[in-house]
C-alpha cells in the first residue's frame, strides 16, 4: 500500500513540474481533496487511530476500579445475604432493611446442606421445576411460592458463594465430581458483586466516551476504540482473578469485541483492496487539477502551465 501510495505522489510531482510547478512550494499532502477527489484518506486515518496515552490510562484504571468494586462490595452484600437468611442482624439500617426485604430462611430449596449446597439442589435459575413442587405446597400456591423463589435466588447472588451457573443442574455431577469449591465458588458461580465490577468499567469507558474523548458506538467503531475496551475489560477480569472474582460481565465483553475486531479487521482489508486498485488508476491517467488547485497556485504567485 505504502509502495503504491509513493508512486501516486511521485506521479503527481512529475506532473506539476512538467507544468513548470516547483512542487517544493506545495505542501502534497493537503492536494489530494482537489487533486484526487475519489480518494478520502482523512476518514482511512480515523478508522486506524490506535489508542493515545489517556486512552490506555482510562482503560487501566476503569478495569482496576471495576475489579476492586467487585472485591468491596464482598462484605456489605454478605451481610445483607445473612440478614435475609435470618442468621444476623445489623446496625446499618441499609442493610439490614436490604436483608428482610429479601428474607427466605427455611425455604425448601435450602433442604439440602454441606458444601455446594445450591449446586446440588434447587437453585439452578433455568430449573425451577425441580423445586416448584416444594414451593408451592411450603407458600400455599403457585403465587408466592414464584415470588419466594425468585427473592430466594436474588437474595443468593449476593452471597460470598453465589448461584450455579444457569443451566449447571444438567451437568451436576460432573462439577461435584470434577470441580474444587474454591474453583467451584470463583468460576462455577454467578455473584451480583462479579456482574458490578464489569458494569463499573464499562460506565467508566461510557463516561469517558461522553466527554468527547473518543467516539465508540454502533455507527463510529475503530481499532482505537476496540483496544480501548478489550485492554480495560481484560485489567477487570485479571485483576478481580487476582483479588478471587472472575467477572463473567468483563469476560463476555473481551469475547464480544475480539469477535467485532475481526470482523472490522476483514471490512478493513476489503476497504484498503478497494482503495488500492483506486491508487492504481489514479497513476495510470493525468492527474485532475480543478479550480480550486489552480487558484491555490495562483495564490502562491506561481504559474500553472497546461501540459
Amino acid at each position: 500500500m505504502s509502495g503504491t501510495w509513493n508512486d501516486l505522489v511521485r506521479h503527481s510531482q512529475d506532473d506539476l513540474e512538467s507544468r513548470n510547478v516547483n512542487v517544493g512550494d506545495i505542501y502534497m499532502d493537503r492536494l489530494w481533496s482537489d487533486l484526487h477527489p475519489g480518494l478520502v484518506f482523512e476518514k482511512q486515518h480515523a478508522d486506524f487511530e490506535r489508542m493515545t496515552g489517556a486512552d490506555i490510562a482510562v482503560a487501566f484504571l476503569g478495569g482496576f476500579v471495576g475489579s476492586l468494586s467487585s472485591y468491596w462490595l464482598k462484605a456489605p452484600l454478605e451481610m445483607i445475604h445473612n440478614v435475609s437468611h435470618g442468621a444476623t442482624t445489623s446496625n446499618n439500617w441499609l442493610i439490614q432493611k436490604t436483608g428482610e426485604l429479601l428474607k427466605h430462611g427455611g425455604s425448601p430449596m435450602d433442604s439440602v446442606r454441606g458444601l455446594k449446597h445450591r449446586l446440588k439442589y434447587g437453585h439452578d435459575i433455568l430449573n425451577p421445576f425441580e423445586v416448584w413442587g416444594d414451593l408451592t405446597e411450603t407458600y400455599g400456591g403457585p403465587v408466592k411460592g414464584g415470588l419466594h423463589w425468585i427473592r430466594h435466588l436474588a437474595a443468593d447472588t449476593l452471597s460470598c458463594e453465589g448461584l450455579p451457573l444457569p443451566g449447571s443442574s444438567s451437568f451436576r455431577e460432573f462439577l461435584l465430581e470434577n470441580l474444587s469449591y474454591d474453583n467451584y465458588k470463583t468460576f462455577g458461580t454467578v455473584k451480583v458483586r462479579d456482574l458490578a465490577g464489569a458494569g463499573l468499567t464499562a460506565a467508566i469507558l461510557a463516561a469517558y466516551r461522553h466527554c468527547g474523548l473518543y467516539e465508540s458506538n454502533a455507527a463510529n467503531m475503530n481499532y482505537r476504540s476496540f483496544t480501548t475496551n478489550l485492554l480495560a475489560h481484560s485489567t477487570c477480569l485479571i485483576s478481580g482473578l487476582m483479588l478471587g472474582s472472575f467477572n463473567y460481565g468483563s469476560f463476555f465483553l473481551i469475547g464480544r469485541n475480539v469477535i467485532s475486531l475481526a470482523s472490522y479487521n476483514k471490512q478493513m482489508a476489503r476497504r484498503l483492496g478497494a482503495d488500492l486498485d483506486t491508487l492504481r488508476l489514479e497513476i495510470e491517467k493525468p492527474p485532475q487539477y480543478g479550480p480550486a488547485f489552480q487558484d491555490m497556485i495562483a495564490s502562491k504567485g506561481l504559474e500553472f502551465c497546461p501540459a
